[in-house]
């Protein structure tokens, strides 16, 4: 053996040195400074060679000369040289990289988290992280990323990244992740009373209501389509504006979604009429009512004066047809 290379820190394979033949009477061996962690074993009167280097080293070391000498009882001696070259034993490292702890909502896909890759170590490194991913979430061992859609709430728990070389040197990296209940929005106990409207009557603008809970804002939907003239604003939740035509009493469905797709809904109902002839509401199309149709006879909308009650036929006009409904009508 002329030359030995060996790891700092990793055991060395023992290395026997072979038998030393001739010399007078009994053979005394040495191999002094050695380096740190290694150790030599002089034979025994029985052993078959001359000598033992074994241990592991523990700081790196330049190419240096050993000499193993072998001495016998006339003090005449015997040396074998050879070199030993302690290579430095490259640890992996994270460096200073951080991740802030990582809050998710349940049922929300999160946005992909990528995790660092170590760096030095002997050899390509092995990954493994620990303890296993909430119900949902995956690791992938190509991209480094960690992505998916969390399907419990979970308390903050800490996650090791762990890199390891070939000789057991290892890295460790940490962060937290804590998985948040997923919120449901709700109305509560609230309820829409049912809205009837007359054709061609601006309506008294009504404020749905309120939903609270859920993840994030929450946004309002209403199914089906309005009347004509109907509109929702879905950040003030109002329904306003003026029904052009009749519409016979229709379930309507009004939906707050929050921000990861959960939602709550109420019904209400609605209809858009003709008004009746009995203008006043006292039971009776009498000489009463006659004298309030006459008094709105010939306008129109849009102009003063109009007034939706007295359009029979919601054509927009007061005129002779709503008279002829009138006249079926009267005395009832």
């Amino acid at each position: 053996m002329d030359f030995q290379r060996y790891q700092q820190g990793t055991p060395i394979t023992p290395v026997i040195f072979p038998t030393v033949t001739d010399g007078d009477g009994k053979l005394t061996y040495s191999l002094p400074d050695l380096p740190p962690g290694l150790t030599y074993t002089a034979p025994g009167d029985e052993d078959k060679h001359s000598g033992i280097l074994s241990g592991t080293p523990t700081e790196p070391q330049a190419k240096t000369r050993y000499n193993l000498t072998v001495t016998d009882e006339n003090q005449d001696e015997g040396s074998a040289s050879f070199f030993i070259v302690i290579d430095r034993d490259l640890l992996p490292s994270f460096g200073d990289t951080t991740i802030a702890a990582q809050v998710y909502v349940q049922n929300r896909e999160i946005e992909t988290l990528t995790l660092p890759r170590a760096t030095g170590g002997d050899s390509a490194l092995a990954y493994a992280l620990t303890p296993d991913l909430p119900a949902g979430l995956t690791f992938d061992a190509e991209t480094f990323g960690v992505s998916g859609t969390p399907i419990k709430a979970m308390g903050e728990m800490t996650y090791t990244l762990t890199a390891t070389d070939k000789d057991g040197d290892a890295a460790t990296f940490a962060f937290t992740v804590a998985v948040m209940a997923d919120l449901m929005p709700t109305f509560g106990d609230t309820s829409i009373a049912a809205q009837s409207y007359l054709v061609n009557q601006e309506i008294d603008p009504l404020t749905l209501p309120q939903a609270t809970g859920g993840d994030g804002p929450l946004t309002y939907f209403i199914f089906p389509y309005l009347p004509d003239a109907l509109s929702f604003d879905p950040t003030t939740r109002t329904l306003s504006g003026m029904p052009l035509k009749a519409m016979a009493e229709t379930e309507y469905i009004v939906t707050a979604s929050d921000a990861d797709g959960d939602f709550v809904s109420l019904t209400f109902v609605m209809e858009v009429r003709l008004p009746s002839p009995d203008f006043d509401g006292n039971g009776q199309v009498n000489f009463a009512d006659f004298i309030g149709f006459v008094g709105k006879y010939g306008t129109r909308l849009g102009e003063d004066g109009y007034d939706a009650r007295y359009d029979l036929n919601g054509d927009g006009v007061i005129g002779t047809d709503d008279f002829w409904i009138f006249d079926a009508s009267f005395g009832e």
